[in-house]
């Protein structure tokens, strides 16, 4: 007989942080926010830390691009991958961020240390969740409401094919987490971040979830090669067994049909104006995707 799966793993529960004016609060009440009627933008982004190679990297200097380019999607989520603690001080710096986001971490920065996700979010925040996953990764929570309609949205950044088992890591951690995601808050749940695998890979776990994957069903026949070395030279600089790939993804649960994808499209794909030599905001492009949403 077969063994049953293991109980859910619990959620570990904290406040969301706002600028109050003299410094970064934990309360979600605190600073103006709202998303704009009838539509959510959400943008996932890796922003490459500079932990290992960092002359390589330059964070200092991809840092003004990266907030122009968030500042710019005018995201309602901000979903990024690879922030460290300096980058959280950075982030909390950001003129546009104090005035109108939320983050999923406080001056502390104790859920990204070494490394980790973080979320801005536009909109109150009633709730910050993580959950560990196998491999020492994690994924970042934030339940938010849009307009009446109640959404969790969750950040991944799976392991990669630096591990040989690579891809059996991946469907571990991916079991580890759907089985420990509570139900759709209203029936929509987000699931955004770098998976590290390409379309080649379809991870049964997941395709199991009744999360749809948003830049195929929007994109049909666009590769949407959001890592690819061919045209990044950050990306073609890990070397040379690394290969093109659809590595970011945002993807949709909306069983009450108050959600309606519209749009998705690659960002930073540009060279960052005057960089010598040519660099772009990250190894990865952003991935900017906008839902229609129908009020509750």
């Amino acid at each position: 007989m077969k063994a049953p799966p293991p109980p859910p793993r619990p959620w570990t529960e904290g406040p969301a942080y706002a600028w109050t004016g003299d410094g970064w609060g934990a309360s979600a009440s605190l600073a103006p926010g709202a998303a704009r009627a009838g539509r959510l933008r959400v943008l996932t982004f890796n922003m490459l830390f500079d932990l290992y190679d960092a002359p390589r990297v330059r964070l200092g200097e991809r840092l003004p691009a990266i907030s122009a380019m968030l500042q710019a999607a005018d995201a309602d989520l901000i979903a990024l991958q690879e922030v460290t603690p300096n980058v959280v001080e950075a982030l909390g710096a950001w003129p546009w961020v104090r005035a109108g986001y939320r983050m999923s971490e406080g001056p502390e920065a104790l859920g990204v240390r070494p490394y980790g996700q973080l979320w801005l979010s536009r909109l109150p925040v009633e709730r910050v969740a993580r959950l560990t996953l196998p491999r020492s990764k994690a994924a970042t929570a934030v339940r938010v409401n849009v307009g009446g309609v109640p959404l969790q949205a969750i950040s991944v950044h799976l392991s990669s094919d630096l591990h040989a088992d690579g891809p059996r890591i991946r469907q571990e951690q991916l079991r580890v987490l759907l089985r420990s995601v509570r139900e759709p808050f209203g029936g929509v749940s987000i699931l955004a971040g770098d998976f590290n695998f390409g379309d080649e890979e379809s991870p049964e776990a997941l395709h199991q979830s009744g999360f749809v994957d948003l830049w195929p069903a929007l994109r049909p026949g666009d590769a949407g090669l959001s890592f690819d070395p061919s045209r990044n030279p950050l990306a073609a600089g890990i070397g040379p067994h690394v290969t093109a790939r659809r590595l970011d993804r945002v993807m949709l649960r909306a069983t009450s049909g108050r959600v309606r994808p519209r749009s998705a499209a690659l960002l930073g794909e540009g060279m960052i104006p005057g960089a010598d030599p040519p660099i772009q905001p990250s190894d990865h492009f952003g991935l900017l995707v906008e839902l229609g949403m129908i009020g509750g």
